[in-house]
């Protein structure tokens, strides 16, 4: 039976092995592919902590790379009992984000919806959502949606109509004695007054991210600051072949291993158990329980997860390169055609000067739709933050000189924004509270939106340990003192 290839059988076992020594046996058929073989693993915890990862089936004395689309019943080397290896792969950026998403859902206990609804059977999930699947599949291929796939509006039919009104006759004249059901309240006390204990007391984005341009070759992705149920403040820093801690702090940037912990661990999970003793008692308990999904009640998985950016900036505006090769491109294009031709260059027409913030901001709120003004308004705020962190960015890299100014505080002018220095000894200011680590360190400010009421747009930048407090320029008014901000 164990030589039996899976063509001739329609279910089977294979042992999932991960790289840690993990050990899983799950039941597939021969229509599963690794696709469908990654979205069941999730149910493991073992083998939830990897996201980024290729199968290899032992074919010894070799390994066969299993490929994301062929059905395991065309592949002669997948049996029952077969070894699938669960092959770490190298990060890239976006791999790095997604990885951290996860990492945070488990720690949390807040996987996405869609990796658990996938462990629910047919009958456990509701017809709306299967419904709702059918028609998403129809769309894709291109096919028109059959009759038995659109939505039936049904709240006009014989039997919901008399349901409601039972319901309503219920309401309206209850029966006594109401019957109190004691598990039922005992179990919602339980879930609303239960206090989550995590296993670390923060995690969040380094403000030395995005790395610069020298450690991007190096391979750095990204960093992290992790404070431990120790009180240890690590600094984790994200690359190609995994996670490490390095030797940076709060206040200085040092991209070198730590002495104490210097190894690489492809998980960010790993790390945390080899460097926090609380964190790896809480996995272990965790890991030991197994099967958690089956735990979970469908309304108690339908609440996806949270992204880790701000939710005013866009994500492609936090790992963006720090310079785009298009446009490098576009210009020694157009270099070449200047030195090529024989008439005298001219300033082109599609050079614009630096944007008006003010003026677009108030224009937005007075001549704009009431009802899509705060979509116009919220897409100006995204605009000026990225255009705050290119700012940022262009005066720490390119060392730009300040302007003098009479309040003695550093100021630049970039791209029609002021940019304000925020010393170390303005810390415990009020722009200091409003702009905690996030990833780059980018908070806007400007959340009140008041009718008739002409506000500046703001935002505080964290660049590579420098803080800068971004704001559009006022006529008449250089810069705005942040002692004065913090007062607000």
């Amino acid at each position: 039976m164990s030589d039996q290839p899976a063509q001739s059988t329609n279910e089977f076992t294979i042992v999932v092995k991960g790289p840690n020594g993990e050990k899983v046996d799950i039941s597939v058929t021969s229509s599963d592919t690794a696709a469908s073989l990654r979205e069941r693993i999730i149910a493991f915890y073992s083998l939830s902590v990897y996201s980024n990862y290729h199968f290899e089936i032992d074919t010894k004395p070799t390994r066969t790379r299993l490929d994301e689309v062929t059905p395991f019943g065309e592949v002669d080397a997948i049996k029952n009992n077969a070894i699938f290896n669960l092959v770490c792969d190298q990060y890239t950026t976006t791999a790095a984000r997604e990885h951290i998403k996860r990492t945070v859902a488990l720690v949390t206990d807040t996987l996405p919806l869609i990796m658990l609804m996938t462990k629910k059977q047919v009958e456990d999930v509701p017809e709306s959502v299967l419904a709702y699947e059918n028609i998403l599949k129809a769309s894709m291929e291109g096919k028109e949606p059959t009759e038995d796939m659109k939505p039936k509006e049904s709240y006009l039919d014989k039997e919901a109509i008399e349901k409601d009104q039972q319901f309503k006759s219920e309401i309206e004249k209850p029966k006594f004695p109401i019957q109190f059901n004691l598990d039922s309240f005992t179990k919602t006390h339980a879930l609303l007054s239960e206090k989550k204990e995590y296993p670390l007391c923060s995690m969040q984005m380094s403000a030395y991210n995005p790395p610069s341009s020298n450690r991007q070759l190096i391979g750095d992705l990204a960093y992290l600051r992790i404070v431990t149920k120790e009180n240890a403040v690590l600094h984790i820093t994200c690359c190609t072949n995994g996670f490490y801690v390095s030797q940076s702090s709060d206040s200085v940037f040092n991209a070198a291993a730590s002495e104490q912990h210097s190894t690489v661990y492809s998980t960010l999970c790993h790390l945390l158990v080899a460097v926090s003793p609380a964190f790896a008692a809480w996995y272990k308990q965790h890991v030991e329980e197994g099967d958690r999904t089956e735990k979970f009640s469908l309304e108690e998985i339908l609440d996806s997860l949270p992204t880790l950016a701000s939710n005013t900036i866009p994500p492609q505006h936090w790992f963006a390169s720090s310079q785009d090769d298009t446009v490098s491109v576009e210009l020694l294009h157009q270099a070449a055609q200047l030195l090529a031709g024989e008439t005298l260059p001219y300033l082109s027409s599609d050079v614009t000067p630096a944007p008006n913030w003010l003026q677009e901001y108030n224009l937005v709120k007075d001549q704009v739709d009431a009802e899509l003004q705060p979509f116009y308004s919220y897409s100006l705020e995204n605009e000026f933050a990225a255009a705050a962190v290119r700012g940022a960015r262009r005066i720490v890299d390119e060392a730009l000189v300040a302007e003098p100014t009479t309040g003695g505080l550093k100021t630049y002018q970039v791209d029609g924004i002021t940019f304000t220095h925020i010393e170390p000894s303005l810390a415990n200011t009020g722009a200091r509270v409003l702009a905690n680590y996030s990833v780059l360190g980018v908070t806007n400010l400007n959340t009140a939106n008041v009718p008739e009421l002409r506000t500046i747009l703001m935002a505080v930048v964290d660049y590579r340990g420098r803080r800068f407090l971004a704001q559009t320029p006022v006529p008449g008014v250089v810069e705005v003192s942040v002692c004065e901000w913090s007062e607000l």
